[in-house]
């Protein structure tokens, strides 16, 4: 190999070399959204979680001290255990993919499209003074998810 390569080869290296050292400098400094669907959510804060499925009794739980008790449909002692998976679940939940609010502007009627003028469930979770409601819609066109 003669030197002419030599040099070359080095140049290009050194080309490609500051183009990855750019772009991985840039591609840090754009700013990360929470990729969580209910982000600040703490488990332990909450107090109440009312479920509302489409065609069926509403379940209300609520948290009366360090006590989960059931509401709605009867007064009852809920199961810690199973709520608080729930919230713990809820809390680690991400979505498969967003739809901005551009795309979502785009659509004519999106609230029926995607299912949340008449959603299969609602789920609200009551922290304090703080309400969060999750609209469980239609399913997605392959069927194996649903619009939150």
């Amino acid at each position: 190999m003669n030197s002419k390569h030599t040099f070359t080869w080095f140049v290009l290296a050194v080309v490609l070399f500051a183009f990855i050292a750019g772009y991985r400098f840039f591609e840090r400094s754009t700013v990360v959204e929470s990729l969580e669907v209910l982000p600040d959510l703490h488990p332990l804060a909450v107090t109440g979680v009312q479920v509302n499925p489409r065609d069926a009794a509403e379940i209300c739980v609520a948290n009366t001290n360090g006590s989960w008790f059931l509401t709605q449909p009867v007064a009852y002692p809920g199961q810690a255990a199973a709520i608080e998976s729930l919230l713990t679940a809820l809390q680690k939940l991400k979505p498969a993919e967003r739809i901005s609010p551009a795309e979502v502007s785009q659509s004519r009627d999106a609230n029926t499209q995607f299912g949340f003028n008449s959603p299969w469930a609602s789920l609200v979770i009551q922290t304090g003074d703080e309400r969060r409601e999750i609209l469980v819609g239609n399913r997605t066109p392959p069927g194996d998810q649903v619009y939150v």
